[in-house]
């Protein structure tokens, strides 16, 4: 593809060089190797990294100390977003619109237009899945989920399963609390792989717009992720907790059932949170505290 036309659509601060390049490949600034149709970027805590790149585009935020004459810099205020604008145009999505032979859509489920079911996925009944949904291999939808539009969901995913809610009876057994609620997944939300999330006892668990939601997270009944949040690589959301929008919750943080966390907070890595968070703070340790800005 010709650099020209890449950058025809990305605001630039300043572009140096040759924009007459044609660019086939994008390699790490870190591994290389480097050629006229190589594409890479820097940030500018690593742009001392930018000279060692002695042919084809890299992506700045400033301008290196030294300046190679065979390559081309975009001056970007955010390099990163610019690279993966770059990397959608040289290798568009190849949308697979199928449903294996071996999936099962239960005959009182409905499943909208331009949709991917693997091999031996389970839709189970009175689920609606909306458009452009791909749900990859192995990966189970219990009765009665609902799905909106553009929804990614990785392979080995259980959603709508029966949370893990016991009441101790007088004879000292433990007997389930029958869940009778569901899971809603709202529209371009995207779900890793071996990931469940658990269906209501009552009402619904709610995964807002675009939520991103790693590999290998547990998120129970009830529970609410708002708007725009990240819940990272084993992470454990526990019951009817409320993540509010734009959280980020980091790998291997566990969060106590009921928690409320407002908006904008970050939990760190490995965090053990037993109260509730402010808005825009920030939550290290076990237990969790807020890590005070100096």
């Amino acid at each position: 593809m010709k650099l020209s036309s890449l950058i025809e659509t990305e605001k630039f601060i300043k572009v140096v060089g040759d924009t007459a390049k044609v660019i086939s490949k994008v390699v790490s600034i870190f591994d290389g190797p480097f050629s006229d149709e190589t594409v890479t970027w820097v940030n500018s805590k690593n742009i001392h990294l930018a000279s060692t790149v002695h042919a084809g585009v890299v992506i700045v935020e400033t301008l290196p100390e030294f300046i190679q004459p065979q390559v081309t810099y975009l001056l970007s205020n955010n390099p990163r977003i610019a690279f993966k604008n770059f990397l959608d145009k040289l290798y568009p999505n190849e949308v697979i619109v199928q449903v294996e032979a071996s999936a099962f859509v239960d005959s009182t489920s409905t499943v909208g237009k331009n949709c991917y079911l693997g091999h031996n996925v389970v839709i189970e009944k009175n689920c609606s899945i909306g458009e452009n949904v791909v749900i990859g291999h192995n990966s189970v939808v219990k009765q009665g989920t609902i799905m909106e539009n553009n929804i990614t969901i990785g392979s080995n995913c259980t959603i709508g399963g029966v949370g893990f809610g016991y009441q101790k009876e007088e004879s000292g057994e433990y007997k389930l609390i029958r869940h009778i609620g569901i899971v809603r997944i709202c529209s371009n939300v995207d779900i890793g792989n071996n990931t469940c999330i658990d269906r209501a006892v009552l009402g619904e668990t709610l995964i807002e717009s675009n939520v991103k939601i790693d590999n290998l997270v547990h998120i129970a009944h009830n529970a609410k992720i708002r708007n725009n949040s990240l819940i990272i690589a084993n992470a454990m959301v526990a019951g009817s907790c409320d993540i509010g929008p734009n959280v980020w919750v980091a790998p291997s943080s566990s969060i106590l059932n009921g928690i409320k966390i407002e908006r904008d907070a970050m939990i760190g890595m490995g965090a053990v949170v037993l109260k509730s968070v402010a808005q825009n703070a920030i939550m290290i340790g076990n237990p969790a505290k807020e890590l005070q800005k100096k």
